[in-house]
């Protein structure tokens, strides 16, 4: 209904409609979240990753930024950074050998953000974890896109699924859903990729929301949420060999 934004800080205003009152009802944040919702809210991805799939135009917003010029800003450094930290330190005794025996996280990172960058590039909400996860009669609704970005498709599928399902649903059925994922948005006119290409370059997105996660301070999120995100984003670093594929790119 209204928004204004103060130049001088950044600080915005939106006014919006009583979301409750028109159906929504919001997942608990940190999950996890069900299979058949997980698939339904994949199928809500393809919606708006086919109409803007590889298309030319997106490249004419540029304020509507790659993950890698996102990389670039001083605020991601500092989060990178951090994260890193943090689970060297305060997730020491959970992080996998991979991850923990490793000295090039954060150029690993910078890595993985170049390739999230790389064209075909579509539309991507760039922050879709369940805290950002509305329900109206059972379809999902994502709001908070505050971080959209262009770039890959992959970004926005491994920062949902391997954050938001439980661990052992993940690996029984992430394939499954991610075919089920590249089905809809071939349908629905967006490109022609093979699973193969999906899932070489899901396997490869892992260390973004680790990291972020790792990174977020308890004044912006409860580590009720953001704990269990880092417990299965690690998992899935470790089982999708997160690492091993960067250092393919």
């Amino acid at each position: 209904y209204a928004s204004a934004v103060d130049e001088t800080d950044g600080q915005f205003l939106l006014i919006l409609e009583d979301l409750v009152e028109a159906g929504i009802r919001w997942h608990p944040p940190g999950g996890p979240i069900s299979v058949d919702n997980a698939s339904k809210v994949l199928a809500g991805m393809a919606t708006w990753h086919a109409p803007f799939w590889d298309d030319p135009a997106l490249d004419g917003y540029k304020w509507l930024q790659t993950p890698q010029e996102s990389a670039a800003q001083d605020t991601t450094k500092m989060f990178v950074q951090f994260g890193i930290q943090i689970l060297k330190e305060n997730w020491a005794d959970r992080v996998p050998a991979a991850v923990r025996d490793a000295d090039d996280l954060d150029s690993a990172f910078y890595t993985m953000m170049a390739s999230s960058s790389a064209a075909p590039r579509t539309l991507l909400h760039g922050d879709p974890h369940l805290g950002n996860l509305g329900l109206i009669d059972g379809e999902p609704v994502f709001l908070d896109w505050q971080v959209i970005r262009r770039g890959n498709a992959a970004l926005d599928l491994s920062y949902f699924l391997t954050m938001s399902l439980d661990i052992d649903d993940r690996r029984a059925h992430e394939q499954e859903l991610l075919r089920e994922y590249l089905e809809r948005r071939t349908f629905l006119g967006g490109g022609n990729q093979s699973f193969d290409a999906l899932w070489a370059s899901y396997r490869a997105q892992g260390l973004y929301g680790l990291l972020v996660w790792a990174a977020t301070p308890e004044f912006m999120q409860p580590s009720t949420v953001s704990g269990p995100y880092v417990t299965r984003a690690l998992a899935a670093l470790d089982d999708l060999d997160t690492l091993g594929a960067i250092r393919t790119l």
